[in-house]
């Protein structure tokens, strides 16, 4: 409203957590965003890495883990319902022989309000599997409600791994690594 009767830009996207452990925004946010034309950006699309497929309920975390016991995620993401859902995607994915990463990114794809996902790594092999999972499974439309399939510009499926690390990787991450190569006998 106020950028239509000031003469301003409008917003045309806006990032909120949203994946399928966190959709809370199915409620109020998403609505109001297909009522005003906003795409959607969401982040943790992966619940931190639980929806990788790599975290199972009683199987100790590693301390270098992102979910370990004392970081950041822990409290919010391992909890008992999250487990629950985990294990009901997990014998879903199972059904359908897909990865519990495909089901996450091709989830969200086939969202009509989201434009993109922002997903996080730490190794090059992640961004090659968060893209591949994000190309090869979509589920139907019909069968989950949502209307007709939105077009995807072809263009995101040409993604590529970039082939230097300094390309993609943190700086402190880069000069870790780099030490560690130069340290190698």
């Amino acid at each position: 409203w106020t950028a239509k009767h000031h003469g301003l830009t409008p917003f045309i996207s806006c990032q909120e957590e949203y994946s399928a452990l966190a959709r809370k925004v199915e409620r109020e946010m998403i609505p109001a965003m297909q009522a005003h034309g906003i795409g959607m950006l969401p982040y943790l699309p992966l619940a931190a890495g639980l929806l990788t497929g790599k975290y199972k309920r009683n199987v100790p975390l590693t301390a270098d883990s992102r979910l370990a016991p004392g970081k950041r995620w822990t409290a919010k993401f391992i909890t008992e319902q999250n487990w629950t859902l985990l294990e009901a995607l997990d014998a879903f994915c199972a059904a359908r022989g897909i990865t519990l990463l495909q089901l996450a990114f091709g989830w969200l794809l086939a969202k009509p309000t989201v434009a993109s996902v922002i997903a996080g790594a730490t190794k090059p092999e992640q961004i090659a599997s968060n893209v591949h999972a994000g190309t090869t499974w979509t589920p139907s439309a019909a069968r989950w409600g949502w209307g007709p399939r939105r077009n995807i510009s072809p263009s995101w499926t040409r993604i590529s791994v970039p082939a230097r690390p300094e390309a993609w990787m943190p700086r402190g991450r880069l000069k870790a690594a780099a030490g560690a190569r130069t340290a190698a006998p």
